[in-house]
């Protein structure tokens, strides 16, 4: 199992086992902090009671160091894994409410014969496991997990579901149904029960505060808030004992970090990548005026549309469940590149939920007003004889026209749920074969097309605290967030054996920013607009013009092009019939409205083929 996760941390290996107990620990290590063997795990206390095995970064451990140090504990390294396990000897696993940091981590109270299992409050870094008896297996990864030869390959299919619906698999589900992943700000307590079997007691342990009387009114004070912390934010996320970089690509949010680096840093190291062939998606210009306005040794990474495509079959091998969202590509890309150069980055991930910085946001405001219009209906019959295309901004802009028109009339969780899910979702008939379709029904019951609207309601509610455009943020934090953007991220980057770090995501920068009115982060015409106002003596006038800028890649212009036998291969009808899964004509409707620009279906038609990748690589004995 640790042998499978080197990726994740090729310095060196680490195993503890226990056979009393019955327990054992692997772990795969990247020397960040502290890089001489003290720092190895698994790590224990003074007498071995106490060991950890730990993912992650706690930010703020040398002040919870020197609390414990006056407390009369005692340290021989200088690692922030070690006070993990002093603070659990004080505090029991209450530990999580004092850590500032991204981590998943396992500790193991001999004594007590108790193994707690947590995950860090936004899900930066996963932890997935399974119950069988009474036995508990856990892991960073899936394909960990899957060493264990006794753990089935079942697909789950409301996992299916909810992946063909979002493009990516919330927890707790994993594509597995023996297999779940531990959500975000949750503990996992396990013990032994003296008749056999495990008392297992999971729960949310932090929840964002949205008290009324906490709401903060005045501008000029959210303005010198949010400049101080995420000043703080930044400057934490700088503690490291290998070389450090940031991710640069010339937007508000990257700007604002290499802003905040270089006034801690004497020279701070940036990285940008451009497209030799691909104008649209190169950032470099912008990028190389942030880095000459803050003088950074700032480096270009220039690919081609071959290069990076001769990258994909390599990234669709490497997930471990499916994944559709397709700036995994450059995400990918970019990772390995500036691994070349730097073992942590800092990057602006989170920043557009925590502010507002999506076109959704807007529309958002731009229904709550015009659905009480007479008329407006008029729209979605001009929107609908229009064309649409990701492979032209204008096009682009049709398309998410279109797609803002069909939801204004519906109610604000159906309306959401529109704008963030694919277009067949609620047509499960139409993309199951009959009998993947008979599966979900009987796993699910009649009702498992709604799964989708149920899972997002549930945090509406959850969220009803807020006002209306909050409440979109606070859903985005609690979803998007972790399982889609964070996860990206974890996955890119780990791939190749680099630690990225998120100011945006420390998890006082997300009570802040819901603190923060909506009307103050988003308008009608812009987002993140708190966020530009406290910074506005550090943006560059071009940064705050420029209008918002998807990371990715123009796959949809690939499928008609350079991927096209590779897409047409993998989605070949027999190997459809073959899976059982998907409908080979829906498919080769789709493929065709695709290729003739009838319609753009590369959203769809990517979801497809991680999906019948992952199948082909995972659903038979792993090699």
């Amino acid at each position: 199992m640790t042998n499978t996760l080197a990726h994740r941390g090729p310095d060196e290996m680490g195993r503890w086992s226990d056979d009393e107990h019955g327990i054992a620990f692997g772990h795969s290590r990247l020397r960040i902090i502290d890089l001489s063997p003290n720092a190895s795990q698994p790590m224990g206390n003074e007498d071995g009671s106490v060991l950890v095995c730990y993912n992650g970064e706690i930010y703020n451990f040398q002040e919870l160091r020197r609390r414990l140090e006056e407390s009369g504990h005692r340290f021989r390294s200088h690692s922030d894994t070690e006070v993990l396990v002093h603070l659990y000897e004080e505090k029991g696993e209450r530990l999580v409410e004092d850590l500032n940091g991204m981590f998943a981590f396992a500790i193991w109270d001999a004594p007590a014969r108790r193994l707690t299992l947590a995950r860090d409050r936004l899900g930066v870094k996963p932890l997935v496991y399974t119950i069988r008896g009474d036995r508990l297996v856990f892991a960073s990864e899936i394909r960990a997990l899957l060493e264990d030869e006794a753990i089935p390959r079942d697909i789950d299919m409301e996992a299916l579901y909810l992946y063909l619906t979002f493009n990516y698999i919330p927890a707790p589900y994993t594509i597995l149904r023996g297999i779940r992943k531990l959500e975000p700000g949750t503990l996992l307590v396990v013990e032994p029960e003296r008749n056999g079997g495990l008392r297992i007691e999971q729960y949310r342990y932090w929840e964002p505060e949205a008290s009324a009387e906490r709401q903060i009114f005045d501008a000029e004070e959210a303005k010198e808030r949010v400049r101080a912390l995420f000043g703080n934010a930044v400057g934490l996320r700088m503690v490291a004992d290998v070389p450090l970089g940031a991710f640069l690509s010339g937007g508000v949010d990257s700007t604002l970090i290499t802003a905040k680096m270089a006034e801690r840093a004497s020279r701070v190291r940036t990285f940008t990548v451009g497209y030799e062939d691909i104008p649209a998606y190169d950032e470099r210009r912008y990028a190389r005026l942030v880095a000459d306005r803050f003088d950074t040794d700032h480096e270009e990474i220039v690919l081609t549309s071959t290069e990076v495509q001769r990258l994909i079959p390599e990234v669709l091998a490497r997930m471990d469940e499916p994944f559709g969202d397709s700036s995994l590509i450059p995400s990918f890309v970019v990772s390995r590149a500036i691994r070349e150069h730097a073992t942590v980055a800092l990057s602006g991930d989170g920043g557009d939920e925590v502010f507002g910085g999506y076109s959704k946001y807007r529309g958002e405001v731009w229904a709550q007003k015009l659905g009480c219009l007479p008329g407006w209906r008029v729209l979605r019959g001009l929107t609908e004889r229009l064309p649409e295309s990701r492979g032209s901004a204008w096009l682009n802009r049709v398309r998410m026209a279109k797609r803002f028109v069909a939801g204004i009339d519906a109610d604000q969780i159906e309306r959401h749920l529109h704008w963030m899910t694919m277009a067949w979702t609620g047509s499960a008939r139409s993309v199951l074969t009959q009998g993947a379709f008979r599966a979900l029904a009987a796993q699910s019951g009649d009702d498992a097309t709604d799964l989708p609207r149920r899972l997002i309601g549930e945090l509406f509610g959850a969220g009803e605290r807020f006002d209306a455009t909050n409440r979109v943020l606070y859903v985005d934090l609690r979803y998007v967030l972790p399982y889609d953007m964070l996860a990206k991220v974890d996955a890119a980057s780990m791939y190749n054996s680099l630690e990225v770090r998120s100011p945006f995501v420390d998890y006082r920068m997300v009570e802040l920013g819901l603190r923060i009115p909506g009307s103050m982060k988003v308008g009608l015409f812009d987002g993140k607009a708190i966020l530009k106002e406290a910074f506005s003596d550090v943006l560059p006038r071009e940064v705050l013009s420029r209008g918002k800028a998807g990371f990715g890649v123009p796959v949809g212009e690939w499928i008609r092009d350079g991927l096209r036998d590779m897409v047409q291969q993998v989605l070949a009808p027999k190997r459809l019939q073959e899976q059982g899964l998907i409908r080979p004509e829906y498919v080769e409707e789709l493929l065709a409205l695709h290729l003739s620009r009838r319609r753009d279906c590369f959203w769809e038609l990517w979801n497809l083929v991680v999906l019948e990748s992952w199948c082909s690589n995972w659903l038979a004995e792993v090699a």
